[in-house]
């Protein structure tokens, strides 16, 4: 993952606001020093980037929650407590679960922009704000799996 790519996805997780987001986005996409590499070149290792992220925090996220359900059942003075307790970490969890959808469901309708830009049907500038809602999916996990946690 590249520096750049790295970039976007972390200062647009930073950023409060969409319109930032997506200026960002355009800047960084557009002037890549010493890259040459086309608009859609720079969306499409952006993507991949994000989806690279994603599936990382995911795994991150299946292993951590797995244990700490088992947690939660080991602490559990009856098999009524656990359930009782489970319930209700998972509706908590169920935010954490709704922020991957998102983020994943972002980085599709972006991909699938792309060959539409491609062939001229559609704009780059089309790609900006569907980049920029993947940049905010993605801080949108990072702040439910964070809250979950506790941290």
């Amino acid at each position: 993952m590249g520096i750049l790519h790295r970039t976007v996805i972390e200062l647009g997780m930073r950023q409060g606001s969409r319109r930032a987001v997506v200026i960002l986005v355009a800047a960084l996409l557009w002037v890549q020093p010493g890259c040459g590499a086309s608009f859609v070149d720079g969306a499409n290792k952006t993507l991949a980037t994000a989806l690279s992220a994603t599936n990382a925090a995911r795994d991150q996220f299946t292993v951590w929650d797995r244990a700490h359900q088992l947690e939660i059942v080991n602490g559990a003075a009856s098999r009524a407590d656990a359930e009782v307790a489970l319930n209700k970490y998972r509706a908590k969890r169920a935010k954490v679960i709704r922020a991957f959808t998102v983020a994943y469901v972002s980085i599709g309708t972006a991909v699938a922009l792309i060959p539409l830009v491609e062939r001229g049907i559609k704009k780059e500038s089309a790609l900006l704000p569907l980049l920029a809602d993947v940049a905010t999916a993605i801080a949108a996990v990072k702040e439910a799996y964070a809250a979950l946690k506790g941290d």
